[in-house]
């Protein structure tokens, strides 16, 4: 589960300002016990840069666990972060984004989405 939201509240994929940009997902390590799903952490990393600009610098996104919002066995932990940090500039305005989770034995999964949002003020 990942989607985006303003600060408001409202889902959607674009953004007058970075300030208001709101990522959120759900992650974990899922191992089936037979009769249920336990869930392990797993450690994060997200980022974006601006889409099709192939020299374009990496920016680092703080997501933080938000316990509250642990849900098994649906969703494991629950992440959110804000855009306020995607300061380079966007061709367009139109970000990817990577999501990068890797397991306490050291398998990960990599998502990479192609454009995941707009942003007005960095055109």
């Amino acid at each position: 589960m990942l989607m985006f939201k303003t600060d408001a509240g409202v889902i959607t994929d674009r953004f007058d300002h970075a300030s208001q940009g709101v990522l959120e997902f759900s992650a974990a390590d899922f191992n089936f016990t037979g009769e249920w799903y336990e869930a392990a952490p797993v450690n994060v990393t997200v980022m974006c840069l601006p889409t099709g600009v192939d020299d374009a610098e990496m920016v680092p996104l703080e997501v933080e666990e938000q316990p509250n919002l642990f849900m098994m066995p649906n969703f494991g932990y629950f992440y959110r972060g804000s855009l306020k940090d995607v300061n380079v500039q966007s061709p367009d305005g139109w970000y990817d984004l990577i999501v990068i989770l890797e397991d306490m034995s050291g398998n990960y999964q990599m998502q990479y989405l192609s454009p995941a949002f707009r942003i007005e003020e960095n055109v």
